[in-house]
């Protein structure tokens, strides 16, 4: 599935490699590092496309889940496909 600005929803981008990254240096307790890494998505928002959703059950609503500005990453399930 696309998302509106033509990204796959399944892409990597810097920020959710950010975000990670602030995952990762919580687990081995470098806060400083975490709270720099998380401050940059933060503070990056809006060149990054991420917002919060306004209506919070939006993000279970399957019809509007692929234009949730939300995700930071997500991937698409399709089940047992075979090529």
């Amino acid at each position: 599935m696309q998302h509106p600005n033509n990204n796959q929803r399944t892409r990597p981008s810097k920020g959710s490699a950010a975000t990670a990254l602030a995952s990762v240096y919580l687990t081995v307790e470098n806060f400083e590092e975490a709270y720099n890494s998380a401050k940059w998505v933060i503070d990056n928002k809006t060149e990054l496309d991420y917002d919060l959703e306004p209506d919070y059950q939006d993000l279970w609503r399957y019809d509007v889940q692929d234009f949730s500005k939300e995700y930071i990453f997500a991937s698409d399930f399709l089940g047992n496909m075979r090529g």
